[in-house]
């Protein structure tokens, strides 16, 4: 059996001429959990495009943060 692990790196979106960028996964999940630790909504906290892989790391780990989706 394989066991997949996380890649280090998440999608962030791309530039005009379709260029993919990526930010670091630790440094999206601890931006994510500052942000719910300072009592952000998670639509005012969240700086990734929605549908993105960022957006997704940045939401799971402000969940598991104790954030709140809305205020």
């Amino acid at each position: 059996m394989t066991t997949v692990t996380p890649s280090t790196r998440v999608h962030k979106g791309n530039t005009p001429d379709g260029t993919p960028y990526f930010a670091e996964r630790a440094a999206v999940e601890a931006e994510a959990r500052t942000a719910a630790q300072a009592g952000a909504t998670l639509l005012d906290a969240c700086p990734y495009p929605f549908g993105t892989e960022a957006e997704e790391v940045f939401t799971a780990a402000f969940q598991r943060a104790g954030g709140r989706l809305q205020r």
